[in-house]
């Protein structure tokens, strides 16, 4: 079997495919253009983490208040503020699932 032969083989077997993916990596590569991709891939991952940081701070924060509040609507009632005078607790908006 001649080199030519199984190059044709291997096309055939559907090689060409993986085959052109091999050389835009290698032309990627080549030209820095993955060295970029793999650059913003990390940045955009850094700032999908700060996001959750941010996001877990403010539950925890919001979680804080609403305890803080809890406890000044019990002192006030025990030291016999009327519970019909406090303003009524906050409702929460729904949010449309869309």
């Amino acid at each position: 079997m001649s080199a030519a032969e199984i190059t044709a083989l291997v096309i055939a077997l559907g090689s060409a495919p993986l085959l052109m993916e091999a050389i835009k990596g290698f032309k990627a590569w080549k030209s820095g253009r993955a060295r970029e991709e793999r650059a913003n891939n990390r940045n955009a991952l850094g700032r999908l983490v700060k996001a959750e940081e941010r996001a877990d701070n403010e539950a925890s924060y919001r979680r804080k208040m609403q305890e803080y509040a809890s406890s000044l609507r019990r002192i006030l009632v025990e030291l016999g503020y009327p519970e019909d005078k406090l303003p009524p607790w906050p409702v929460r908006e729904r949010q449309s699932t869309q």
